[in-house]
């Protein structure tokens, strides 16, 4: 496996989740240098103590590997930018470009006509800019097809900073993305619609569960409403809601039957752990909010 150690990374988009991951990174002993077009995202940037680039054909020739952590909507254009500067400019010290968006659709083919001389990879950190504790965390790792070098790299350069690491393909990635954030969104989103035409103050009286359901609804909220439309139009997402709404008639429809379905998922002590994760994660929120 290639060495990665002390790099410097640069980060094309200095918005919440690439200052946090490189905050996060950064313990491992890489030195991060940010290029955004937007000159108050780069005055946040360099508040938190990092260095900034003019541009980008600065931040690609002045370091050893560069993160796009952009919004969905430009990543791809992003990619193809730096690799029309590496073309048109030479390689030079810089090894490895990856992405960090959350579904890798569309995005791989962008990829391909990087120089040979770069290693290439894309990764998914499972969590947002709240996180903490890398130990807590995984990220996961897609190879680009046929150039697994980057894959290897990049996992180390996670796994160094102590988050978990797993490595699946694209596809697998986004089918799997479908149920781990789709589910979540989908459920957060029409619940706060049901919530809305009920037309009352169900906080007052809420019980544990449906502060729970509060906390998921509250934290999907923290993302803006153009991510949280992109996650749920997602193909695989909105196949997933078909069936989720023919879940909720089938269990309208056979109540008993659609109980016995939750009561099998789990064994009795996973079910007991649950549920005093339950009160540890909404009494704390509670003490906490």
């Amino acid at each position: 496996m290639p060495t990665v150690k002390e790099w410097v990374i640069g980060v094309l988009g200095a918005g919440r989740m690439g200052l946090a991951l490189a905050s996060l990174i950064k313990r491992a002993g890489h030195e991060f240098v940010f290029y955004d077009v937007d000159s108050h995202a780069l005055e946040r940037a360099s508040m938190s103590g990092f260095r900034t680039a003019d541009s980008l054909e600065e931040l690609v020739s002045g370091v050893d590997a560069v993160m796009v952590a952009v919004s969905h909507s430009v990543v791809a254009q992003s990619l193809r930018e730096i690799r029309e500067e590496i073309v048109a400019r030479g390689s030079g010290r810089l090894r490895l470009v990856f992405d960090i968006a959350t579904f890798k659709e569309g995005i791989m083919r962008e990829y391909a006509g990087f120089p040979e001389d770069v290693m290439v990879a894309s990764a998914h950190p499972l969590f947002g800019p709240g996180a903490r504790h890398p130990g807590k965390h995984k990220v996961i790792v897609i190879p680009v097809p046929g150039r697994p070098e980057g894959a290897m790299s990049l996992a180390e350069i996670f796994s160094r900073a102590g988050f978990g690491v797993s490595i699946i393909d694209a596809d697998k990635h986004d089918k799997f993305m479908s149920y781990a954030i789709g589910l979540t969104y989908l459920i957060a989103v029409a619940s706060a619609v049901v919530v809305n035409r009920g037309g009352e103050v169900y906080a007052e009286f809420a019980g544990t569960t449906f502060r729970l359901l509060q906390i998921l609804m509250g934290a999907v909220a923290n993302d803006s409403a153009d991510f949280i439309t992109y996650v749920i139009t997602r193909p695989g997402v909105r196949e997933l809601g078909k069936r989720l709404i023919n879940s909720m008639w089938y269990a309208l429809e056979h109540p008993g039957k659609a109980a016995e379905a939750l009561k099998n998922l789990f064994r009795s002590e996973e079910v007991e752990a649950f549920y005093r994760k339950l009160y540890e994660c909404v009494e704390g929120c509670h003490d906490n909010a």
